[in-house]
């Protein structure tokens, strides 16, 4: 009776360990299925790069790839996932329902910690924000753009509407084309940086420059001052 438990108990290490090594090599299949695709797609954008390109330079299968992924659509989504995301966590850092007070808008402190924030974004995701911003062409992201600045207007218009609702006192009936063209020129400030690959250096006076205008502007608006 020993041996058999014995024998059971060797039998399920053995599962256990298979199930391990086949959980690992899935998982370098994909990452080289995710790092072969993104290079493809900075090289030459989503719709110029096919499946058949991905299966090629990865050295999987092109059956084997559709085991991890439902198409090339799905993969240029995963590689942006942290991009996205990224954006997303940003606009709700500032305008979500904890969103910051718009007095702090007039705060140095202000400046120095959204300049950090936009620093940190490039630095981390410069290479797939250009491929959002650049090459998504054909893609589901396509229009990520005038999504995300659509989505922004409707965030912002409601931090707003909050905001003035605790502080009669400030200016804050703006129109919704004004809150919509905040967004767009944010996105101008990623895009000109990006496309001109600015040093950090060079993209951090120009952040810093473009928050102090903005600062600045919203300062006059809503106090009046």
């Amino acid at each position: 009776l020993r041996t058999v438990f014995a024998i059971a108990h060797c039998c399920t290490d053995c599962r256990e360990k298979t199930s391990d090594a086949m959980r690992e090599l899935n998982g370098n299949i994909r990452r080289s299925i995710l790092e072969t695709s993104e290079k493809l797609f900075q090289k030459k954008g989503f719709s110029g790069v096919s499946m058949r390109d991905i299966s090629k330079e990865s050295g999987v299968g092109l059956s084997n790839i559709y085991n991890y992924f439902r198409g090339k659509d799905e993969i240029f989504r995963n590689i942006l996932a942290p991009a996205v995301e990224a954006m997303e966590n940003m606009l709700m850092r500032h305008h979500g329902e904890d969103g910051m007070s718009m007095l702090m808008l007039t705060d140095d402190q202000y400046c120095a910690r959204t300049v950090t924030e936009y620093m940190t974004l490039i630095r981390r995701h410069r290479k797939t924000l250009k491929l959002l911003f650049f090459k998504a062409e054909g893609s589901s992201l396509s229009n990520y753009r005038s999504e995300f600045t659509d989505h922004s207007t409707v965030v912002v218009k409601e931090w707003m509407r909050r905001l003035r609702e605790a502080n009669p006192q400030l200016r804050l009936d703006f129109s919704e084309m004004f809150i919509h063209l905040q967004s767009v020129w944010l996105f101008d400030i990623f895009e000109e940086v990006l496309s001109h690959d600015l040093s950090e250096r060079e993209a951090e006076r120009v952040i810093q420059e473009y928050l102090r205008f903005e600062i600045e502007g919203w300062s006059k608006m809503i106090t009046g001052a």
